[in-house]
């Protein structure tokens, strides 16, 4: 009752506005247009557009001009640019306190449509308008398009477009007696008597909506990460960063992607080899990823370096002022205590997590370094205990056993663990990158999940005391790790 009472009275203007693009959906003939528009761009601008025939339909695409067209329409709609023309599309997002419900936007009456539009820009925005109205436009193909924000008291935006479709044009000669091209004024400024208005439904791809609409967080758009290491563990925290919606990943591994590790890598055989005029050869797991990676995200950009971390460092080839976090999936103490060090020495630190799996699926951690503060490093893991020989203290397996297992003799050895452990270790590497990057994150902790041990035990290993600890156990001493000796985080001699 209250809403038909409203709705008579005329006060329910924010229902309609919430419900605009469901309302502006139900209009005979409408049309989808696929837009690719950053929502938080609030100025008016002109837009890449294409129109892609088909033989009974066509398919309107609609995006920044950051955006590579040819790469969209393969990617997205498995396209190409053969079979398309381009027009003219402009955004319009209209004032914060526009009020419109979708019966005020007549496409028969183009004055009023007109005037319901233009009133409502912003005196900045009518300026960036008129300039591009002075731009000269080709009367070739007869269609203009304009997309409008339309902004919500949720604090969301509503879009929906219109398509102007001129049907008769008089053409232009020269004192030749040739048909020239005519400049045509936009249907905004003046509406040709021929002309007709056609609805738009947008339906979005830009990463900022879709992270949105999926859960994600549109606060990742913008960082970039570093992935050393794209093993089993790696290629899985790579795919994670990539879902959560980063802009940008780096990839660092010398390796090539291997047969004996299919089964527990993200890749498939499809990867394992490139051809060449000498035959298959063994595929980097770096330009491997980048392939897989940019194919499911198209909008993702993916530098690969195939080299060793020592080899990064000494050529510079990466420029650590515009990382936001790194995550190192080794499983090398070595490599990575250089990697400790250095990381440590940079003048403006960046978070650092490193991420490895034990053996026999006995569990897997995830060591923050350098959130907000020094003090807790790789290398306080190794602190010396009394006259003992240094081992990892995160371990849940008794240290200076061997676990290396081989089929087919040593040349085969390998590690014991499978894909399972590896996509729980990455887990909770990638939960931790996302707490760091929104600053959820405050320390340093030391996160580790904890595994059945009985396949470990069957076959004679032995487990380290802190195996014993709760998972509540765990999380409360996260911290404890903390060597305040450390040469590296607290300023410790080097032993």
């Amino acid at each position: 009752i209250q809403v038909i009472e409203e709705g008579v009275k005329g006060t329910n203007v924010e229902d309609f506005q919430t419900e605009f693009e469901a309302y502006w959906r139900q209009q005979d003939g409408i049309e989808e247009i696929y837009s690719f528009i950053s929502e938080s761009n609030d100025d008016v601008r002109e837009l890449n557009l294409w129109v892609f025939f088909h033989e009974k339909r066509t398919t309107t695409i609609a995006a920044e001009p950051k955006f590579n067209m040819p790469d969209l329409a393969r990617s997205f709609f498995h396209m190409d640019m053969k079979s398309a023309y381009r027009s003219r599309c402009i955004y319009l997002p209209l004032k914060k306190e526009t009020q419109l419900i979708p019966s005020t936007l007549d496409l028969s009456e183009i004055k009023n449509l007109r005037g319901n539009i233009l009133s409502n820009l912003s005196p900045s925005n009518q300026e960036r308008l008129r300039k591009i109205f002075k731009r000269k436009q080709r009367l070739v193909p007869f269609q203009e398009f304009i997309i409008i924000g339309l902004p919500l008291s949720n604090g969301r935006l509503a879009l929906f477009g219109i398509r102007f479709w001129i049907r008769e044009v008089t053409h232009m000669k020269n004192r030749k007696n040739k048909v020239i091209p005519t400049i045509r004024l936009h249907p905004l400024v003046m509406s040709p008597a021929t002309m007709t208005a056609h609805p738009l439904s947008v339906k979005r791809f830009h990463p900022q909506f879709q992270l949105n609409r999926t859960g994600g967080n549109a606060e990742l758009i913008n960082k970039h990460a570093v992935v050393i290491g794209v093993g089993s563990i790696g290629s899985e925290v790579a795919t994670g960063l990539a879902k959560l919606g980063l802009a940008k990943l780096t990839f660092v591994d010398p390796d090539v992607l291997d047969i004996n590790n299919i089964h527990r890598h993200f890749l498939g055989v499809n990867h394992l080899y490139v051809a060449s005029e000498n035959g298959p050869l063994n595929r980097f797991k770096v330009f491997a990823m980048k392939d897989e990676l940019q194919k499911k995200y198209p909008m993702l950009e993916v530098d690969s370096i195939c080299k060793e971390f020592t080899e990064v460092v000494n050529q510079d080839l990466i420029n650590w002022s515009e990382v936001d976090l790194v995550v190192v999936a080794i499983g090398s103490p070595n490599e990575e205590m250089y990697i400790n060090r250095f990381m440590h020495q940079l003048e403006i630190p960046i978070p650092v997590i490193y991420t490895w799996v034990e053996p026999i699926g006995i569990g897997g951690h995830a060591l923050v370094t350098l959130n907000g503060t020094k003090q807790g490093c790789y290398q306080c893991l190794f602190m010396p205990v009394g006259e003992e020989p240094i081992s990892n203290r995160a371990a849940f397996a008794k240290p200076f056993q061997t676990f290396a297992k081989s089929i087919t003799g040593c040349g085969s050895a390998f590690t014991p663990y499978n894909f399972l452990d590896s996509q729980k270790t990455a887990l909770l590497a990638v939960e931790e990158s996302a707490r760091v990057l929104l600053n959820k994150e405050t320390d340093n902790p030391l996160c580790s999940w904890k595994g059945d041990a009985n396949d470990f035990l069957a076959v004679g290993f032995e487990l380290n005391p802190r195996y014993s600890f709760t998972h509540e156990r765990l999380h409360e001493m996260r911290l404890l790790y903390k060597d305040p000796q450390c040469p590296i985080c607290s300023g410790g001699k080097q032993a």
